[in-house]
This record gives structure tokens, C-alpha cells and sequence, in this order.
């Protein structure tokens, strides 16, 4: 689980799937969902979607990227949805997330 976590800490702002982390960790997806629900408490996607809010937290408090560069540097690809996924996690927007 630990090199699935570093896995997936060095490639969150690309798109991987819980199969991409398995086969690099060489066992199989439905394993390492059991095992990652075990150690982290968070099911894969998830713990995925919780990293890259985190990290767009971090860029909208200490940058000053425009929203959807915050999405795209954070894992995005969507900015309408990241934006949906940022107030669902915060219960802000990103703009009222950078203003407060």
C-alpha cells in the first residue's frame, strides 16, 4: 500500500485508475481495493479526489492561478466539476475559498 500511496502521490495530476496502480504494484485491483480501504480508511477514488482538493486548496491560498489552472495543476481536466467536487468537499467555491 505504502508504494500504491507513492504511486498515486506522483501521478495525481495525470489520469490513473485504481488498475494503472495495481499493475504497477503488481497485484490485482480488487487486492489493493481491499488493502487501501483497510490502511487509508478512504476508497481509492476517494482518496484520490481528497489529494488533488488538497492541493488546489494550497495553489488558490498561495498563488494566483486563475481557477481552471488550479483545476488543470491539480488533477482536473474539468473545471465545472472541479468546481462542483471543491464546494462539495469545502462548502465553498474556489473564489470564496481564495477570498476567505
Amino acid at each position: 500500500v505504502r508504494m500504491a500511496l507513492d504511486y498515486v502521490h506522483d501521478h495525481y495530476t495525470e489520469f490513473i485508475s485504481l488498475q494503472d496502480v495495481a499493475q504497477y504494484v503488481s497485484i490485482s485491483k480488487n487486492y489493493l481495493s481491499e488493502l487501501f480501504k483497510k490502511v487509508t480508511g478512504q476508497n481509492f477514488i476517494e482518496y484520490l479526489i481528497e489529494l488533488r482538493i488538497n492541493k488546489a486548496k494550497e495553489l488558490l491560498s498561495t498563488t494566483t492561478l486563475k481557477v481552471y489552472e488550479v483545476a488543470e495543476q491539480s488533477g482536473f481536466k474539468d473545471v465545472k466539476y472541479f468546481s462542483k467536487l471543491f464546494k462539495k468537499y469545502t462548502d465553498m467555491s474556489p473564489y470564496e475559498y481564495r477570498s476567505s
